[in-house]
């Protein structure tokens, strides 16, 4: 959006000193008027836009004796023109332009004939597939020959499986790594897993809340270690 721009040496300026901060309410309002995208008139103020303001007249009077304004008509309309509007401000072609070239590249844009400037770019618009941080993480396990499901009172899980890491492969070495999206959703693969073993380990009639064995007679509780989910027939709860 375009502004109406003031100089840091303004509160200096000989002639802003002399117009007084009435009529440079007027002046600066009007200079937001000449920038207004509606209007863009390279520093012509209409009459009736100064007559909007109390005591405006006058004040564009006192804006025309110190020389910051000059009365001009436009188009059969009177009004004033900024002192040398071009030497400090944007012009109305310039803004339009910007304005045009703007739109154009965002068109090209969105048309995928541009892409960001990254460095990395060409990485990532390979025509090779990308690996998902999911192919690098173990969230489940197959059973193989000879590995059973929990029998008894335990709903059925496979036995041992390998908690995935909270780190992506790239970041697994790493004592600090920078924000990493692939390592939220390792991070989140880890909880969902921890979630779950919860979840088997008080299904399961022979260990604890926390996962731990109750000894086989039944007296002591987690003194065998983590239970593997592997009740024998004969092994029942313990109340």
């Amino acid at each position: 959006m375009p502004d109406f721009r003031v100089a840091d040496t303004a509160a200096e300026h000989a002639k802003m000193r002399a117009a007084g901060p009435a009529a440079l309410g007027v002046w600066a309002m009007g200079g937001a008027y000449c920038m207004n995208p509606a209007h863009l008139t390279d520093g012509w103020v209409p009459l009736h836009y100064v007559q909007s303001w109390p005591n405006g007249k006058r004040l564009a009077s006192r804006l025309v004796q110190v020389g910051l304004w000059r009365e001009e008509h436009r188009h059969g309309l009177p009004g004033y023109q900024f002192h040398d509007w071009l030497d400090k401000q944007r012009s109305a072609a310039s803004i339009e332009d910007d304005k045009r070239k703007a739109k154009d590249r965002m068109t090209r844009i969105r048309s995928g004939s541009v892409r960001p400037n990254e460095r990395r770019t060409s990485d990532r618009t390979s025509s090779e597939p990308t690996a998902n941080v999911h192919d690098s993480l173990t969230l489940t396990h197959t059973l193989t020959p000879g590995e059973e499901l929990g029998g008894g009172g335990h709903q059925g899980t496979a036995r041992a499986r390998e908690r995935p890491s909270n780190r992506c492969p790239e970041h697994a070495n790493t004592e600090q790594p920078p924000p990493c999206g692939a390592c939220a959703e390792a991070r989140r693969a880890g909880e969902a897993f921890d979630r779950d073993r919860t979840a088997e380990t008080r299904t399961c009639q022979l260990c604890d809340a926390d996962g731990r064995r109750w000894d086989p007679a039944g007296r002591h509780r987690g003194t065998v270690g983590p239970c593997d989910h592997r009740p024998l027939p004969e092994q029942r709860a313990v109340g």
